[in-house]
């Protein structure tokens, strides 16, 4: 699925290396946060101006460019496991697959970069900051991946061998399947969304780095083609992939603009993949 290029797109490609992977399977609102840290460790923007003293200035409603990466591969350890939003940590290729994202950006000017707080993203977004003063940790909880509930931390073999009939439900939903005390893809699209409407309304007509999960992406992208989520396992991204996305400010009063999806699966030699 080929999309057109913007003037602004990514100015290098970078590489990406195929490996096995499993689906991984829980707030902060930066545009009412004040200066600092919060309580749920967000890195924050500034506060709102009181209706005392804010300027009559007119509103930006130029679209926010958000660059949407998938974190790199995770540890050997960790595949083939059911992990969700466990805080796993990358393998060497996956280190690798960070450092290509950052150097990719390396010449793109990024407004905020922000992850999901989980290391598996955090190295990626912390390599993207490398080399840019002032640049800022910001965490966002609703961009961690999808709760596996109490599925979380099995291995695949061990649902197949002790549970084989949810074994086979999961598979056959690729992975859509809600775990026992998990999250259902409904409640995570409901998490997202605010999310990034929230980054894209702190900054209208810049462009913001989120390093996030692949169901995280997912959402985005449902969102952006008006498909449900339970077509959501359709939608691929290898790991430290990255989708392009145009998404419209939202005005008071009226219903959310729908994003546009610009760009999917940047990856190796400035193939756009779909």
């Amino acid at each position: 699925m080929r999309f057109p290029h913007r003037a602004n797109s990514l100015s290098a490609p970078y590489h990406h290396t195929d490996a096995p992977w499993v689906d991984s399977m829980v707030h902060c609102d930066p545009s009412r946060a004040v200066e600092g840290r919060d309580s749920a460790g967000c890195r924050t923007i500034g506060a709102p101006i009181s209706s005392e003293t804010r300027p009559m200035t007119p509103i930006d409603s130029t679209p926010t460019r958000i660059l949407l990466a998938r974190h790199g591969e995770v540890d050997e350890v960790h595949r083939g496991t059911i992990y969700g939003a466990l805080d796993v940590p990358l393998s060497g290729t996956g280190i690798l697959q960070s450092e290509a994202l950052a150097k990719a950006l390396q010449d793109t000017h990024l407004d905020a970069i922000v992850s999901s707080g989980l290391q598996r993203a955090e190295t990626a977004a912390a390599l993207v900051r490398n080399g840019r003063p002032g640049a800022a940790r910001r965490d966002e909880p609703r961009f961690r991946e999808l709760d596996r509930g109490h599925w979380a931390g099995m291995r695949i073999d061990t649902l197949k061998s002790e549970r084989p009939d949810d074994f086979r439900r999961w598979t056959e939903s690729r992975g859509a399947l809600q775990a026992p005390g998990g999250e259902s893809l409904g409640a995570l699209r409901r998490r997202t969304l605010p999310g990034f409407q929230a980054w894209a309304d702190a900054h209208p007509g810049g462009t913001v780095l989120i390093v996030a999960h692949l169901w995280v992406v997912r959402s985005a992208v449902c969102e952006a083609l008006q498909i449900p989520m339970d077509r959501s396992p359709g939608v691929g991204l290898p790991p430290g992939g990255l989708v392009e996305l145009s998404w419209p400010r939202s005005e008071p009063g009226e219903p959310n603009g729908r994003p546009e999806l610009v760009q999917l699966g940047v990856a190796a030699m400035g193939r756009v993949l779909g």
